[in-house]
C-alpha cells in the first residue's frame, strides 16, 4: 500500500519530514485520517496529527473503528494510534 495525502504540503530537505496543514486527508491501505494539520516522518511511519483529528480503519473482520481525537500520533504501518484523549 502506499500514502497519500491533501492539502497545503511541505517537505524539509535534510529530514524529509513533511508537514500538510489546511484539511488534510491522508490515506494508507485501509485507513484513513482527517486533520487540520499533520507532521508526517516517513523513516518512523509516525504521522502527528493536530485540530480535529478523525482516524477511520476498517479491521481484517471488515468492522470499521472510528477514533476522534485534537491530537493523535499514528503509526500507519501498524495501525496503533496514541491519544490523551479520543472518543
Amino acid at each position: 500500500a502506499r500514502w497519500v495525502a491533501s492539502g497545503l504540503i511541505r517537505r524539509t530537505g535534510k529530514t524529509n519530514i513533511a508537514t500538510a496543514q489546511n484539511g488534510v486527508i491522508v490515506r494508507y491501505g485501509a485507513a484513513t485520517l482527517t486533520a487540520n494539520r499533520i507532521q508526517f516522518d516517513p523513516a518512523t511511519h509516525i504521522i502527528e496529527a493536530e485540530g480535529d483529528v478523525s482516524v477511520q480503519q476498517v479491521r481484517p473482520d471488515g468492522r470499521a473503528v472510528l477514533w476522534r481525537g485534537e491530537t493523535i500520533r499514528y503509526d500507519y504501518v501498524t495501525g496503533q494510534l496514541e491519544a490523551e484523549k479520543f472518543r
